[in-house]
């Protein structure tokens, strides 16, 4: 028995709602079409596109691609039955669809609208194929889910793959539910994807439902090996002082240290759909840079949302406590740790040193310094984060991003000429850029002035 429940969705309407609701929303297309051939257009009835899917993720360089079936029988009938019916037309139909699109990525152009008018742009390098099943029992005007999984019974016994197949993953509503209320992250949840997916080439016969698997998965340790792995080397390094104790929790509690990582991500989470909600009012080349960079904030793990939020919610409190000095505060992720974080918290008071008035402009140029002295390894991005908040809430970021470049080791600037120190953890007073002219020759080792080049708001970019 699974120490998670799968959810009575009894709705409808539930999968919807779900979807509207999961943190991939902004990624998510509601279906994928190829455009039907001029001779079936001649039939005025006939749509340009044919549907081939029913949802549809893209991130980075995955895919998720969706197809539903969803079940509602007669509770004065043979449910059993008309089930085990259902089952066999839906599954092998998703499956055979799905195949087909998947080959159609690398064959033909696909669109994101019925009407072919907005052709899909990527070529996903991993595609997730996922089958979701819903059924409900109605009496009457009522409707009641039943509750079923698969496991691996049914891929040895009902549901045999090819060997060499990109196997189909099937879930029921209830489980699909529970898996993104546990996992509620791009990189775990495709970690998970992922190892879901060997488990079942590999005739793994060792679970009796989605959920005892997901169960496996998490009492095992798999979403922290990164994390562990990572620390392990900073530690080592002297770039960390010592181990998290919530990663040592985690060897003995997994299930109550994920929790804790679901509650302290949520500040995280807030940013990305606040800055998700600003890129919707955005055009042309900002919006591409914004939905980048969507994708970058997006794009780590639970552990490590849970430490940036921590910083900020930490950092917001010393700030509280201490008006007159500036803050800020630098973070290696610890999804990809060659990306680095520094967020500066803006005081409230516009005439404050340290209010975003002054401070916005020069955001680019700390992440210029930071590039500059991140050499060894060399960093593939540099985020500044500009931190509004009111009354100890967060409001908005102002966010600059600049991808990591090579500097020769005698333009790197010196301590006495680098604002910020880059190895500082936390709570650094410092005035940004008052070391640097905008005349001087700029640290980036470009050879132009500063004002030309990262004192620029074109270089890096700034996007609030």
């Amino acid at each position: 028995m699974s120490a998670f429940d799968s959810s009575p969705l009894n709705d409808l309407h539930a999968l919807k709602s779900l979807l509207q609701q999961a943190f991939f929303q902004p990624w998510l297309k509601h279906g994928l079409y190829l455009k039907r051939s001029a001779e079936m257009l001649k039939d005025p009835r006939q749509k340009a596109g044919r549907k081939c899917c029913d949802y549809a993720i893209f991130f980075g360089e995955i895919a998720v691609l969706i197809d539903v079936h969803q079940g509602v029988f007669d509770g004065y009938s043979d449910i059993a039955l008309e089930w085990d019916l259902f089952r066999k037309m839906a599954l092998p139909n998703s499956r055979k669809r799905l195949a087909l699109l998947e080959k159609s990525f690398s064959k033909t152009v696909l669109y994101t609208d019925e009407s072919c008018l907005e052709p899909l742009v990527v070529q996903p390098k991993t595609i997730f194929k996922i089958c979701i099943t819903a059924a409900f029992e109605q009496l009457g005007s009522q409707y009641a889910a039943i509750l079923h999984s698969y496991g691996a019974d049914f891929y040895a016994e009902k549901f045999v793959l090819d060997e060499e197949e990109n196997p189909l993953l099937v879930y029921s509503l209830g489980d699909f539910s529970v898996l993104l209320g546990q996992l509620n992250s791009f990189p775990d949840l495709f970690a998970f994807l992922g190892y879901h997916q060997n488990v079942i080439q590999q005739a793994d016969a060792d679970y009796v439902s989605e959920l005892g698997l997901l169960e496996r998965y998490i009492q095992t340790g798999q979403p922290f090996l990164d994390a562990k792995h990572y620390e392990q080397q900073w530690v080592t390094q002297g770039l960390k002082r010592e181990y998290s104790f919530l990663l040592q929790e985690a060897e003995y509690e997994p299930e109550q240290v994920l929790q804790v990582l679901r509650q302290h991500a949520t500040l995280w989470q807030k940013l990305i759909t606040s800055y998700a909600q600003s890129t919707l009012t955005a055009n042309g080349d900002e919006r591409v840079e914004r939905l980048a960079l969507l994708d970058l904030l997006a794009d780590e793990s639970l552990w490590s949302q849970s430490q940036l939020s921590a910083t900020l919610i930490n950092q917001h409190a010393l700030a509280a406590s201490r008006a007159d000095d500036g803050y800020i505060v630098h973070f290696r992720s610890y999804s990809h740790p060659t990306r680095h974080y520094v967020v500066v918290f803006y005081a409230e008071h516009p005439q404050h040193r340290y209010s975003r008035e002054r401070v916005v402009s020069e955001l680019p140029a700390l992440a210029s310094q930071i590039n500059s002295r991140e050499q060894s390894p060399l960093l593939d991005d540099i985020l500044v984060l500009g931190i509004s908040s009111r009354d100890g809430q967060f409001v908005a970021a102002d966010i600059a991003h600049m991808i990591g470049q090579s500097v020769s080791e005698h333009l790197r600037p010196t301590p006495k000429t680098h604002a910020i120190d880059p190895d500082t953890a936390v709570n650094q007073s410092s005035g940004l850029s008052n070391q640097i002219g905008r005349n001087d020759p700029c640290i980036c080792g470009s050879g132009r002035r500063y004002k030309h080049c990262c004192g620029s708001p074109t270089r890096p970019k700034l996007l609030a």
